[in-house]
């Protein structure tokens, strides 16, 4: 039998790119993908939490013994986190990348499942099949800023097993997050690296903010059936500091979730406690509908991940289900938000609810779900408390003045009632866009019938 020599060695794939399109291996050692692994600085690094409770949350919501976020690069599959293998040593947290399942995802840039791995043509007599009992592994790409492919977040179980849609779902939500994260630690990198006193600074951190705010908040909003709906996201005076405002709309089993917070806080650091909080919203949903029950576990996965300095965190998440009348069921739950607006044609603006506190600050948040239907015409107004705090000459915005202009547009398109939102609160402050807190705005509607 001839000797395995492993992978070409990487001068020849570079000069001979026929040979690296030949073994399947063009991704894997891709010049440009390989500096972009480099460049995290996490290879060979200890565990961290950031990443550790990422595994952990795989492992429990795929009921699975491992779970692994991995940077590759032409030799080797770097386990930066291994949920189920306890092993500290970072020299012992690795495989040569060709007897690891992750050269596969990386090498086509494409998720991989694989619920039966001694069978499945794509991953037959993988030594890991042996090595870990690998039964049945799945895999999504963790991509860099660039969309480089710098590993993967992958699970593996020891029966074989049909990955569910749901399973997919999970793991490409939480491979987002730990993207998210190597973008964030970059970007915190290189504003600590820069120059203070430099305009080129300025500019820099400018167009930092403006990326790390995007990588916050979703490029557009979904089209769902029966629901009309607008955002909007306005910075604050220093457009150079990152804040914590996000908000988000997604699918979940039988219906729709609309997700809106805020961290207290800025930088880069509330955008990565902005960002897990988003993603792993997103993943805690498909398993369970119970927004209550959802925000408790992002209040235990924000306890777990503290540092010396604690990051607080509101937020109001509704789960939205069509009913057969016409309308939606909504099941809301407010940790510590700004009071959700009900805009109901013929009466006048009411706070859904106000109760519950801050996420991550005590372990047991008192947490309630209020249901209630919106029928058609009705909407709803979420908002982070720039809106509220806005000042002018000492005097906030506040309530009542929100409470009266929604009153006047209780029947006007969501984009319209965004639109005087904001409006309204830059003409408050006197100075013309600029606000002193971040505002996010997202307001829907029932589509009347016809």
């Amino acid at each position: 039998m001839a000797k395995d020599l492993g992978a070409p060695p990487l001068e020849v794939l570079h000069a001979y790119p026929e040979i690296a399109r030949d073994a399947g291996l063009t991704g894997l050692h891709d010049a440009g993908r390989l500096a972009a692994v480099r460049a995290t600085r996490l290879l060979d690094s200890g565990a961290e939490e950031s990443f550790d409770r990422l595994t952990r949350l795989a492992a429990e919501l795929l009921d699975v013994p491992y779970a692994l976020v991995t940077l590759v690069d032409e030799r080797r599959c770097f386990w930066k986190s291994c949920f189920g293998i306890d092993e500290s040593d970072p020299a012992l947290r690795q495989q040569p990348v060709k007897d690891s399942f992750c050269q596969y995802v990386v090498a086509s840039g494409e998720p991989l499942l694989a619920g039966d791995t001694a069978n499945d043509p794509r991953t037959a007599g993988n030594p890991s099949i042996t090595a870990l009992g690998a039964a049945a592994w799945a895999g999504f790409p963790m991509r860099g800023p660039q969309g480089e492919v710098l590993g993967t977040l992958c699970v593996v179980d020891t029966r074989v097993r049909t990955w569910s849609d749901r399973d997919a779902r999970v793991l490409e939500t939480l491979a987002a997050v730990a993207g998210n994260e190597v973008a964030l630690r970059a970007a915190l990198a290189e504003a600590h690296t820069a120059t203070l006193e430099s305009l080129a600074f300025g500019e820099r951190n400018a167009e930092l903010a403006r990326v790390l705010v995007q990588s916050m908040l979703p490029p557009t909003l979904p089209e769902i059936p029966g629901l009309v709906m607008a955002a909007r996201y306005l910075p604050g005076l220093e457009a150079s500091e990152v804040l914590g405002d996000f908000y988000e709309v997604f699918p979940v089993p039988g219906g729709w979730a609309v997700l809106i917070g805020d961290v207290c806080g800025h930088g880069p650091e509330a955008a990565s406690v902005a960002a897990t909080a988003r993603h792993t919203i997103r993943a805690l949903a498909m398993r369970e509908l119970s927004p209550r029950k959802v925000l408790g576990e992002l209040n235990t996965v924000l306890l777990a991940g503290r540092g010396t300095e604690s990051r607080f965190l509101s937020a109001v998440l509704a789960v939205l289900t069509e009913q057969s009348g016409g309308g939606f069921a909504v099941t809301l739950c407010s940790a510590g938000h700004t009071p959700t607006l009900l805009l109901r044609p013929d009466d006048s603006v009411v706070a859904v609810v106000e109760n519950g506190i801050l996420l991550g600050c005590f372990p047991d948040a008192p947490l309630v779900d209020v249901v209630f239907d919106l029928r058609p015409g009705d909407g709803l107004a979420l908002y982070t408390d720039g809106v509220l705090e806005a000042l002018r000459d000492g005097q906030q915005f506040g309530d009542e003045a929100l409470h009266h202009l929604l009153a006047d547009l209780r029947e006007a398109a969501p984009s319209a009632v965004v639109d005087r939102i904001i409006a309204a609160v830059t003409a408050h402050t006197g100075t013309g866009l600029d606000v002193q807190d971040d505002v996010a705005v997202l307001v829907l509607k029932v589509a009347a019938q016809s």
